[in-house]
């Protein structure tokens, strides 16, 4: 039954994953999915725990740094630096309220928008700040 725990944990940090985009939480999913089947093997959990850890440290040395050259490169050329983003305009796509994630458009892309005040859709907006992949806009 303990392969159910290492599951929900696995997509738990991808779930976080799909938030911040840093790879971190990915790592730490598939290090959970190895415990997993460790699990069905029926090793006790200090064996599994010891796995998934070893298993994290691995994948942050060897694949984190992998990753983020490689899709560091492609991101670099496909999407302008955050700090290029700050200052711009962008359209409100989806309604933003304080303490909920909206919708901006800046330069042809979706991105997910907050603000600390209600934004309507249409109207226009100055990004203050990139974080990740959300863009923090005042009314504009």
């Amino acid at each position: 039954m303990l392969w159910i725990a290492w599951l929900i944990v696995a997509v738990l940090c991808v779930l976080i994953e799909v938030q911040t985009g840093t790879f971190y939480f990915l790592l730490l999913g598939g290090a959970a999915l190895v415990s997993m089947g460790f699990a069905l093997t029926g090793v006790s959990l200090l064996v599994q725990a010891f796995i998934f850890a070893g298993t994290a440290l691995l994948l942050y040395a060897v694949a984190l740094p992998y990753l983020k050259r490689k899709l560091g490169q492609r991101r670099d050329a496909v999407f302008p630096p955050a700090g290029q983003l700050v200052g711009q305009t962008a359209i409100v796509a989806a309604e933003i309220r304080p303490g909920e994630v909206g919708q901006a458009k800046v330069n042809g892309e979706l991105w997910s928008a907050v603000s600390d005040e209600t934004v309507g859709v249409g109207e226009q907006v100055v990004i203050v700040q990139v974080k990740v992949t959300k863009l923090v806009v005042r009314k504009g």
